[in-house]
């Protein structure tokens, strides 16, 4: 799990350095402070990237000391700017009980709303609970729904990259 937590928080860190193109003002953060300190402005700002930023901080304890409570806060702040990272990891804190106890439905809740907006986990996790009906009821309906929306994301991800060459 801590090694699920340091990759996303790696690709993360990778996507939002990179600006998706944009010319940045700032030096690349390299050091777990320095990279801290960026997304601590970014969140000071509003912005829902670098407020998620912080509850991955707090969740994995890199550089801060770890407060998975803190986190879920940062989460559901950046879920509320319709962040779908955040909201999926938001869902993930209430399914794995991570610094809030337990709620499927608020798990349920919150991967819908990220997998609307496209999340790929998000779709990934719902077709599983559905299909294995062991914390929700089982419905194939909505697995199959699920499934269909992972296919068409993947063939449009697929498509774009083809575009890129």
């Amino acid at each position: 799990m801590k090694r699920f937590l340091v990759y996303l928080f790696l690709l993360l860190t990778v996507i939002t350095i990179s600006g998706c193109g944009q010319k940045r003002a700032e030096p690349v953060p390299k050091t777990d402070k320095e990279k801290y300190e960026y997304y601590k402005k970014q969140a000071d700002r509003g912005d829902s990237t670098g407020i998620m930023m912080l509850g991955l901080f707090y969740e994995s304890g890199i550089y801060v000391t770890k407060d998975e409570a803190k986190a879920v806060e940062y989460y559901k702040k950046s879920s509320e700017q319709g962040n779908i990272n955040a909201m999926f990891l938001l869902g993930r804190c209430y399914h794995w009980s991570r610094g809030t106890k337990y709620d499927i439905e608020k798990a349920v809740y919150w991967y819908k709303k990220s997998a609307e907006g496209g999340h790929l986990i998000a779709m990934e996790f719902l077709s599983e609970l559905y299909w294995q009906g062991k914390e929700i009821k089982a419905d194939k309906k909505e697995y199959e729904k699920w499934r269909r929306k992972i296919e068409e994301t993947e063939n449009k991800l697929r498509e774009k990259n083809k575009k890129r060459g």
